[in-house]
């Protein structure tokens, strides 16, 4: 192999890792991602991931579930742990946050495809 072969199998990798990353990260979201709330099985909120809301839950402890710029996560707890509130940002379908101690479960649902298919 030549200086120049090794050159072009770098660069064609770099530029797949790129398009990779831009599909990945920086793909527009579909408005179409609902934002499902459960405490203890039972549904107490749902709404559009598009529509700001700070979600409130008791249970055997207290826990806020924030909705903002179209991404949704668990601001504050005071459960045992805290995992829930390095679960992160979540914003596609598919993605889950729970509160074990707390019984709570924040669901993502619908379909982040839509944008890249239209």
């Amino acid at each position: 192999m030549k200086k120049g072969d090794i050159a072009a199998i770098a660069l064609v990798l770099a530029l797949a890792l790129g398009i990779f990353a831009a599909t990945v990260f920086f793909a527009p979201k579909a408005a179409s991602v609902t934002v499902e709330v459960f405490s203890s099985g039972e549904k107490i909120y749902s709404a559009p991931i598009s529509e700001n809301a700070e979600i409130p839950v008791s249970g055997d402890y207290r826990c806020t579930v924030v909705i903002r710029g179209g991404e949704v996560w668990v601001e504050n707890s005071d459960c045992p742990g805290g995992d829930c509130m390095r679960m992160g940002r979540k914003n596609r379908a598919g993605e889950t946050i729970f509160c074990l101690p707390n019984r709570v479960e924040v669901r993502l649902i619908g379909s982040d495809l839509d944008m890249i298919a239209g």
